[in-house]
């Protein structure tokens, strides 16, 4: 490789010139030949009507909110294991009220947010009686 600069011949490792201390350019290599897939790629046709986005734009993803129901049935499962663990009757009545309105929400998981506390409550009042 030659130095553009002083014209020198330098080694093909050198990254700079041995006489001028100039920086050498490397030549460009060819990009790489891309290589074909082993397996064919099927296309599937889309709708005429539906709009897809260009390739260079990013696909927007739109949150929907939770309804009111499934937050109030999940504070209610939450509510519900906690009375497990710490103040199983404050817990376990919270539980089943958030239970109860979940369900009056039309939401029906909030059933399992009762039968859950309702346990907790009786495992509780079981151990006290008991012990």
């Amino acid at each position: 490789m030659f130095c553009g600069k002083c014209g020198t011949q330098n080694p093909d490792t050198n990254v700079f010139c041995k006489n001028c201390g100039s920086p050498l350019r490397r030549p460009q290599q060819a990009p790489a030949v891309p290589v074909q897939p082993a397996q064919p790629v099927y296309y599937q046709p889309q709708p005429a009507d539906v709009q897809q986005p260009a390739p260079w734009q990013a696909a927007t993803i739109t949150k929907q909110p939770w309804p009111m129901g499934k937050k109030i049935a999940v504070i209610s499962i939450v509510c519900g294991i906690g009375a497990f663990i710490v103040i199983p009757y404050i817990l376990g009545i919270v539980g089943l009220i958030f239970g109860i309105f979940s369900i009056t929400k039309k939401y029906m998981p909030g059933a399992a947010g009762i039968v859950i506390s309702l346990i907790a409550m009786l495992v509780n009042y079981l151990y006290i009686f008991i012990s």
